[in-house]
C-alpha cells in the first residue's frame, strides 16, 4: 500500500520535470498542470503517459482524477500555469509597483483588502456587493467553518453530515464503527463524494451580517475572483453528479444553518439568536475602474476595481 512519504515522485508526463514530494502534492501538480483546463487532446496524453507508472498505488490515484474532481484540503496552493497570463517584458523588477501596478496575480491578496473594507463597514464596498443597508458584524477569512465545527463534535457532526449529503444525493455512504465514527469524510468507511467536497472547501470570506437592524444576522460566503473563473466538481461515477462552486457552498451554507443550526450570541451569552441562511457572492477584481467587455457578461459577478479596493482595505 502506498503511504504519505517524503520521497520525490517524478511527473509521468513527457517535457513534464516536476518531482512533487509524496503522493497528495503529485496529484495536485498532475491535476493542476495536466488536467484541468485542458482540452480532450491533452488530457489523453496526460492518461497515456500514467500507464508507465510501475507503483500501481501511484497509477490508480493519478487515473482516478479523470473521473472525479472536487476541491482538496490545499485547493487555494494548487500549482497553476498558463503562460498567456504570465508573459511579460519587465527589464527590472521593482517591489514598489508590486500592487500598485496590480503585478500581483493572487486572488488572496485581493480578497484580504476586500475583508479589511467590509470588517470597517465601508459603504462603498458593502454597495458593490449588494450589502447596502446592512451592518457587518463579523469577516472571516478564508472560512473553514465545516471543519472547525467538525472537530467540536465529531460524531454528532458525521451523523448530520451524512444525513444530509445521502438525502441530496442518495450513494450508500457509510461513516464507520468501532472508534472510526470521528473520522474526516475523506475516511469514512464507503466516502460520499458531496460530503467530501463540502468538507474540503474553502470560502474565500464568510460574512455574517444584519438587515435593517433585524435581530437575526445572516450568513454568506464570498468567492472572489481575479484571473481564475467558477470551479464545477464533478464525479463521473453517477450521472448528473456535478455541481459548481456557488452551488456547493450554497449547500454547505445550507447544512451550517438549517441542519446544524448555527447561532449567534448576543447580550455576552445571555442570548442566542438563529442565523439565516444566506446567499453565496462571486467577487470579481478587475484591474482599472471599470469593469472589461470579458467581464460585463457574467451578470453573477459583482465587479470590484482593484484601484477602488487598494484604497478601503489596504
Amino acid at each position: 500500500m502506498f503511504t504519505i512519504t517524503q520521497d520525490k515522485i517524478k511527473c509521468p508526463v513527457k517535457k513534464c520535470d516536476k518531482e512533487p514530494t509524496g503522493l497528495h502534492r503529485l496529484i495536485t501538480h498532475f491535476r493542476g498542470a495536466h488536467i484541468k483546463g485542458k482540452d480532450s487532446k491533452g488530457t489523453e496524453e496526460a492518461r497515456a503517459a500514467i500507464k508507465s507508472i510501475e507503483n500501481e498505488d501511484v497509477k490508480k490515484s493519478l487515473l482516478k482524477e479523470f473521473s472525479e474532481y472536487g476541491p482538496e484540503m490545499d485547493a487555494a496552493d494548487e500549482e497553476t500555469f498558463d503562460v498567456r497570463k504570465c508573459e511579460g517584458a519587465d527589464e527590472k523588477f521593482i517591489i514598489n509597483g508590486y500592487l500598485q501596478d496590480t503585478i500581483c496575480r493572487e486572488e488572496r491578496q485581493y480578497a484580504l483588502f476586500l475583508a479589511n473594507g467590509l470588517k470597517k463597514n465601508n459603504s462603498e464596498i458593502k454597495q458593490k456587493l449588494d450589502l447596502d443597508n446592512c451592518e457587518i458584524m463579523e469577516v472571516f477569512y478564508e472560512a473553514t467553518l465545516m471543519r472547525d465545527y467538525w472537530c467540536r463534535n465529531r460524531i454528532k457532526f458525521n451523523k448530520a453530515l451524512n444525513c444530509f449529503t445521502e438525502k441530496e444525493k442518495p450513494w450508500g455512504s457509510e461513516i464507520g464503527s468501532n472508534g472510526k465514527e470521528k473520522n474526516h469524510a475523506n475516511y469514512w468507511a464507503k466516502k460520499h463524494p458531496l460530503a467530501c467536497w463540502m468538507m474540503n472547501a474553502k470560502p474565500d470570506l464568510a460574512v455574517l451580517y444584519r438587515k435593517n437592524n433585524n435581530e437575526s444576522p445572516t450568513l454568506s460566503f464570498i468567492e472572489c475572483k481575479y484571473l481564475s473563473e467558477v470551479d464545477t466538481y464533478y464525479n463521473k461515477e453517477a450521472k448528473d453528479f456535478k455541481y459548481t462552486q456557488v452551488e456547493l457552498q450554497e449547500l454547505i451554507l445550507e447544512f451550517l444553518c438549517d441542519d446544524l443550526e448555527l447561532k449567534y450570541c448576543l447580550d455576552k451569552g445571555e442570548q442566542y439568536v438563529e442565523i439565516n441562511q444566506g446567499e453565496v457572492i462571486i467577487a470579481r477584481f478587475v484591474n482599472g475602474d471599470s469593469e472589461s467587455d470579458e467581464i460585463k457578461i457574467k451578470g453573477e459577478e459583482l465587479i470590484i476595481p482593484i484601484t477602488k479596493l487598494k484604497e478601503i482595505g489596504y
